[in-house]
C-alpha cells in the first residue's frame, strides 16, 4: 500500500520536525513540511498532499487564508484539512470544533487524537 502524503504546515519548526518524525514513524505516511504560508501554498500546489495539517496562525497569511485559496481552486478544493491551533482548548475540540468546517486539534498535539483525526479525514 502506498504511503499517503501530508503536507504539515506550522511557523514553528520544533512543531513541524516533531509532527514529521510521529507521523513517518507509523510507517504509513510521507511527510513534508513548510513554515510559511505563501510557500505552503505554492507546495500544495505542487506536491499534491493527500492531507494538509494546517496551523492557523502563520505570519504572513492566516490558516484560513490558505484553505480558502485551496477551497477556490477547483483541482484542490477537495483536499482535507486539519487545522491546528493553540486557540482552542482540548474540551473545545473534545466538542467536535471545526474551524472553516474542516476539523481543528488543540495544541499541545494529543498523538492518539492527531492519528484518529488523520484516518477519519482519509476516508
Amino acid at each position: 500500500m502506498a504511503k499517503k502524503k501530508i503536507l504539515v504546515v506550522d511557523d514553528e519548526t520544533s512543531i513541524t520536525k516533531l509532527l514529521k518524525f510521529i507521523l513517518e514513524k507509523s510507517g504509513l505516511y510521507e511527510i513534508e513540511s513548510e513554515n510559511v504560508g505563501l510557500k505552503a501554498l505554492e507546495k500544495v500546489r505542487v506536491m499534491r498532499p493527500d492531507l494538509l495539517l494546517l496551523d492557523v496562525n502563520l505570519p504572513d497569511m492566516s490558516g484560513g487564508e490558505i484553505a480558502s485559496a485551496i477551497k477556490a481552486d477547483p483541482s484542490l478544493q477537495k483536499l482535507p484539512i486539519i487545522f491546528l491551533t493553540g486557540d482552542v482548548t482540548n474540551e473545545e475540540v473534545e466538542g467536535g470544533l471545526k474551524i472553516a468546517g474542516h476539523p481543528a486539534l488543540a495544541k499541545p498535539i494529543n498523538v492518539e487524537a492527531l492519528l484518529s483525526c488523520i484516518e477519519k479525514s482519509l476516508k
